[in-house]
């Protein structure tokens, strides 16, 4: 299984997980707070879930599906600010 390196303010936030299985490149989404995996899963990655836990498949390329993760992560930038008490 492959990880997409993390920024500082998506790792205490999000985490990551790519694998290539078979020609299909699975990701799976976890987050904390009100953060919404379940969007971004449906939106990007023929997926879903909830809202903390969610997940897709995407057949295409590991490069591409790498691509399409940059692209949701420029989306939902946003919504990845670190909260302060």
């Amino acid at each position: 299984m492959k990880k997409i390196p993390e920024r500082n303010e998506i790792a205490q936030k999000d985490k990551w997980a790519i694998e290539d299985l078979y020609g299909m490149v699975r990701v799976s989404l976890r987050s904390v707070d009100d953060f919404p995996c379940n969007r971004m899963a449906e939106e990007f990655f023929n997926g879903g879930g909830h809202l903390n836990a969610a997940g897709g498949e995407l057949a295409c390329t590991m490069d591409e599906a790498v691509e399409r993760v940059r692209v949701a992560l420029k989306k939902y930038t946003p919504l990845l600010a670190v909260k302060t008490k």
